[in-house]
């Protein structure tokens, strides 16, 4: 709109500018042929006349008769003149219109010549008059233009802004839903012109709810069934243990078959905790961190005395928040559990729970030979393991820890222990 208005104001000058010039000549043009017409009736009445005019009385004239003035010859002998047209002493304008300098003015001249008669008649104004009368007509353009235009930019922010409140409104709301909400937006709460806005929204998030749902029941279904042969394995794996006895050779090979259906076991279990958590709505309640850590560092105490580590726990306070136990439970025990896994034999393992500012925070360490910095964004997805690790595992410990972080819009961080080790932060909002 600001840009309208410049161009629009250009164009007005411009236009205003013509047509003002064109006023103005036409009138020394008009003002030439009168004085001409009368000066040729004087001469025609009395031969030889010289046609003399009164001085001018300032108190007489008009501020507008400053800037024009006029001169007549007849036969290049000069017979009138205005009262201020001695100031252009010799000056002799060509015939027609043309621009000149008086006193360091500008002028505008016109001089009209007739050869029959012999009369000449030249009539100026000064461009300053001009000059004025173009600023007038632009000031009176861009004055109510200044006042016109943050009017205007004023009322139409209002209503853009008021028009798109609605659309910022349900922004926020898709915004601020978890991951695993995909339940429909209510089209009575937004306004008709994005209806099929909402309506295509709804749609997508159905499908993605349906593709969802078929993964979780795939993995589940997966997992329940995988349970049965896996244990029936194993069953038949430690029934021919008694016989191993009589092949010494076969048992470094048989422990390692036990050894992969436990691993293989266990992946399973995850992966049915974990479709179980995703399918499950989180039961909000309040949960004391502290009562927590213990329950779970005694449940966890076992698996570290028998790899011989050092298992122990450091709490400043109750600290309460509200959450799922149950899904908190199975995270606490993953971050242990996986600080057993990865800690050799006489290592140590802390878990604490302190507050990092007003948020309260579960960390875990250990001095493990930790993670280097560009894997540890990716141990937080599924099925990843880091190459070369010899530790047996799934990758899915990490990656349920972030979910349910992430369901309880917790940050999980993950930073190197000192000398050496790995120190895993699930850091809380303030209930």
């Amino acid at each position: 709109m600001v840009l309208s208005g410049l161009a629009i104001g250009g164009f007005t000058l411009y236009s205003s500018w013509k047509e003002i010039e064109e006023v103005y000549d036409a009138q020394l043009i008009h003002e030439a042929k009168v004085l001409h017409q009368l000066t040729e009736h004087e001469l025609s009445e009395y031969e030889d006349r010289t046609i003399n005019l009164i001085p001018e009385t300032e108190d007489l004239g008009y501020k507008y008769e400053r800037n024009i003035a006029f001169r007549i010859w007849h036969h290049g002998s000069a017979i009138s003149r205005s009262a201020n047209a001695p100031a252009f002493d010799e000056l002799q304008a060509p015939p027609g219109l043309s621009n000149q300098r008086v006193a360091g003015e500008r002028w505008r001249f016109f001089v009209y010549l007739d050869p029959t008669s012999g009369i000449t008649v030249e009539t100026s104004e000064r461009y300053r008059i001009r000059y004025e009368l173009i600023w007038y007509l632009l000031l009176g353009l861009l004055l109510p233009a200044s006042l016109f235009i943050p009017v205007v930019l004023l009322v139409v922010w209002y209503g853009t802004s008021r028009g798109l409140r609605p659309l910022a409104r349900l922004s926020r709301d898709v915004d601020s839903r978890d991951s695993d909400d995909l339940s429909s937006i209510d089209p009575a709460r937004t306004p008709w012109e994005i209806d099929s806005l909402v309506t295509a929204i709804n749609r997508l998030f159905k499908r993605l709810k349906d593709a969802l749902d078929r993964e979780r029941d795939f993995t589940d279904n997966a997992a329940h069934e995988l349970r049965t042969p896996l244990a029936a394995i194993k069953a038949q794996a430690q029934a021919l243990r008694p016989r191993m006895a009589s092949a010494p050779r076969c048992n470094e090979g048989f422990a390692n078959l036990l050894a992969s259906i436990d691993r293989a076991t266990r992946l399973v279990d995850k992966m049915l905790a974990f479709s179980r958590l995703q399918k499950e709505s989180p039961r909000q309640t309040s949960v004391d961190l502290q009562s927590l850590l213990r329950e779970t560092a005694a449940e966890m105490a076992a698996d570290a005395v028998a790899k011989g580590q050092e298992l122990t726990l450091e709490t400043e306070e109750h600290v309460t928040i509200r959450g799922d136990r149950h899904a908190l439970g199975i995270m606490v025990r993953n971050l242990i559990e996986n600080a057993i896994k990865y800690t050799p034999s006489g290592g140590a393992i802390s878990v604490a729970l302190r507050r990092i500012g007003t948020r309260p925070a579960v960390e875990v360490k250990d001095n493990g030979p930790g993670i280097v910095d560009p894997e540890k964004d990716r141990v937080l997805n599924r099925f990843y393991r880091i190459a070369g690790g010899d530790s047996p595992g799934g990758g899915l410990g990490l990656a349920i820890v972030k979910w349910i972080a992430d369901q309880h819009h917790a940050d999980l961080s993950l930073s190197d222990a000192e000398p050496h080790g790995l120190r895993c932060t699930v850091t809380f909002r303030p209930s």
